[in-house]
């Protein structure tokens, strides 16, 4: 009964995560799609906003799943330790990057 818990709090967190990566997706088809949109500035920020959202969401869902492992397919454990993965390094890069502007004064 534990499991299906926490599968179901792992489906929800999945789904949040989702969520915010479509809006991350529409956005940056926005920015492309319209380059000479007076706002255009303002769609990377949403992107960058919904990145942030995503990734709390795809880390419960890694960490929910973490507990329920040997009922999980291997399939399904990977590809969302996979997004999780991919969105820490973002983020991480994200930061590193403007950490290193920051310490060059740009």
């Amino acid at each position: 009964m534990l499991s299906k818990i926490w599968m179901i709090l792992a489906v929800l967190a999945a789904a949040g995560g989702l969520f915010f990566l479509g809006v991350a997706g529409k956005y940056t088809f926005g920015y492309y799609a319209n380059p000479g949109a007076e706002y255009r500035h303002e769609y990377m920020q949403v992107v960058i906003f919904a990145l942030i959202a995503a990734l709390p969401c795809w880390l419960a869902a890694s960490g929910f799943l973490w507990l329920v492992r040997e009922v999980v397919p291997k399939v399904v454990l990977f590809s969302v330790y996979s997004v999780s993965l991919l969105l820490c390094a973002l983020y991480l890069v994200s930061n590193l990057y403007a950490f290193v502007m920051w310490l060059l004064d740009k």
